[in-house]
């Protein structure tokens, strides 16, 4: 295959062999493989931004998600710290309230166990002061009736 090209300086033709049309193939297949290279760099450069920047915007939509969900977790938390320091203020109030029933039922329960002890005590007081009479009256009765004895028997010795 003859092939002839044009010499641009003087308009000559030139007849190409197949070493050089060869050569010349070769360099146009590695400026086009460079080419090729750089367009596929670019491409793959590109590619990486763009997967780059999805991933950038997920982890941020992540984060938010998450810092939200902190967030929520936060209020939730005091919520409930709140409610458990009124359920303790709750309970302490009822402790305290019972330990003063509980104190108030003692109180009245010393007063009446006082109040019936004094009664007992009037009572046996009662009961004595009125044994004590009846004693005395059985006492008194019994000296009456010694005396009358007595009267009588100096009145029946005098008659006799």
């Amino acid at each position: 295959m003859n092939t002839t090209i044009k010499c641009k300086y003087c308009g000559r033709e030139i007849e190409i062999s197949e070493a050089l049309q060869h050569k010349i193939q070769e360099e146009a297949l590695t400026a086009e493989k460079s080419r090729h290279q750089q367009e596929l760099a670019a491409a793959r450069k590109l590619a990486e931004q763009q997967v780059f920047q999805k991933l950038s915007q997920d982890f941020e939509l992540q984060l938010k998600t998450l810092q939200k969900e902190r967030d929520e977790e936060k209020d939730r938390n005091s919520k409930l710290l709140k409610q458990l320091e009124d359920l303790t203020d709750q309970i302490r109030q009822l402790r305290r309230k019972d330990e003063e029933r509980e104190l108030e039922m003692k109180k009245r329960l010393s007063e009446e166990e006082g109040k019936i002890k004094d009664e007992l005590a009037k009572k046996f007081l009662d009961e004595h002061e009125l044994k004590d009479k009846e004693k005395e009256k059985v006492i008194s009765d019994l000296k009456k009736a010694l005396e009358e004895a007595q009267r009588k028997a100096e009145q029946g010795s005098q008659q006799t």
